[in-house]
């Protein structure tokens, strides 16, 4: 006999420029026929949704549905813990079922784009612990924050791109909008110096970007780390040297496929458990579309922390 669980949504009407809460009654009454009785818990504000995450586990609801793009799952995967940073139980798991314009990490985790099948594999789909990535940096105010993401976070040029992208239109999907902005900060942003520690290895140079990734796409479907495991332990790096527009534009293919590691003199990848950046100038942080702070930062790897369902063909190490 299947395990009964007790279900709780939380739902970002928004999302999808407000097409997940037009279609959100049909959601619902699909939800509820594949998995019996669900709470709802819709979103009014931004962070709302880590409120809403932990009052559920709180009342002892064990599966957690994230409807919603990519900083409704982010929000869902940072209300799994406490302000301190201390899981709130082992014992649920959550299924995200995306409903944003770039869902870039479900993509890792082999998640359809169809309803009716994201719905079958939250019933259904097998449930595997995932790493997170940890994040302490210096909050948008200057003052000491921390978070966990499972995807990707950009020190530099990229954080400059989610920001011009929030602000943007999403008329033409995730993959324009970042595209069209990540074009638009390559006109005005220059490298700028800093220093890295992974893992005690120091690296200090002119630096476009810090990229350090958990999941294998982001900005709408760009393979950016396209050797990255969610459950190895580790976090991928991509260090950026400068490169120009016409460069970029150049290469865009490259860009967008994650082949550019054919480009050592523009970009170096490593491995590591621990990294620490910092500069002497002030460089934004995003992470998981999420524009969270400005360096210095310190990402740790949390291992198998997370109980997340995955789709069909998602290969887990263990």
């Amino acid at each position: 006999m299947p395990q009964q669980y007790r279900t709780a949504a939380i739902v970002n009407p928004a999302s999808a420029s407000g097409r997940t809460g037009r279609e959100w009654p049909r959601t619902l009454e699909h939800l509820r026929a594949k998995l019996g009785e669900v709470q709802i818990f819709q979103t009014q504000r931004p962070r709302h949704a880590i409120e809403l995450t932990r009052h559920a586990l709180h009342e002892g609801f064990d599966r957690i549905l994230s409807v919603g793009g990519d900083g409704t799952h982010f929000e869902v995967t940072n209300g799994f813990f406490e302000a301190d940073g201390s899981p709130i139980t082992q014992e649920a798991h959550v299924c995200f079922l995306p409903r944003g314009t770039g869902s870039d990490f479900t993509r890792s985790l082999h998640i359809p784009r169809d309803l009716d099948q994201q719905i079958a594999l939250a019933a259904e789909g097998a449930v595997h612990h995932l790493d997170l990535i940890r994040l302490e940096l210096a909050g948008v105010d200057g003052k000491p924050a921390a978070y966990y993401f499972q995807n990707i976070a950009r020190a530099g040029i990229g954080a400059e791109v989610v920001r011009r992208a929030n602000e943007g239109s999403r008329m033409f999907g995730g993959f324009a909008t970042f595209m069209s902005a990540t074009i638009a900060a390559l006109f005005s942003y220059r490298p700028k110096p800093v220093r890295i520690e992974l893992d005690g290895r120091v690296v200090a140079q002119p630096t476009m970007e810090v990229v350090v990734a958990q999941g294998r796409f982001d900005g709408g479907g760009m393979r950016t780390a396209p050797h990255a495991l969610l459950d190895d332990g580790f976090a991928d790096c991509y260090l950026y040297g400068s490169i120009g527009l016409v460069d970029a534009l150049v290469n865009v293919r490259k860009i967008v496929s994650g082949t550019m590691l054919d480009r050592p003199d523009v970009v170096q990848y490593q491995q590591a458990k621990s990294i620490s950046v910092s500069s002497s100038e002030r460089i934004w942080v995003e992470a998981d579309g999420e524009l969270l702070g400005q360096l210095p930062a310190r990402f740790e790897v949390v291992p198998k922390v997370l109980r997340v369902v995955t789709g069909e063909g998602f290969e887990p190490l263990s």
